[in-house]
């Protein structure tokens, strides 16, 4: 297995700091907290509870030999 050149890894990330600064060579984690966490939770209920309303929605019925979804 080759073995990583750290040399090439230092200048890639310098590079990247660059361009896009600080935050994009920073681990997401150390900027994450309770507080985050329980609104990425009920952010992802919601569009869950969404989701499912419209796959519900969009099931097709049949009635006399046509498809017709349940919204119609």
């Amino acid at each position: 297995m080759k073995e990583k050149d750290l040399d090439y890894i230092a200048a890639l990330e310098k590079a990247i700091k660059k361009k896009y600064g600080v935050e994009a060579i920073e681990n997401p984690a150390k900027f994450w907290n309770e507080e985050k966490e329980k609104d990425y939770l009920s952010q992802l209920e919601d569009f869950v509870a969404k989701q499912r309303k419209y796959e519900l929605g969009a099931e097709p019925k049949d009635v006399v030999r046509f498809l017709i979804t349940k919204k119609l």
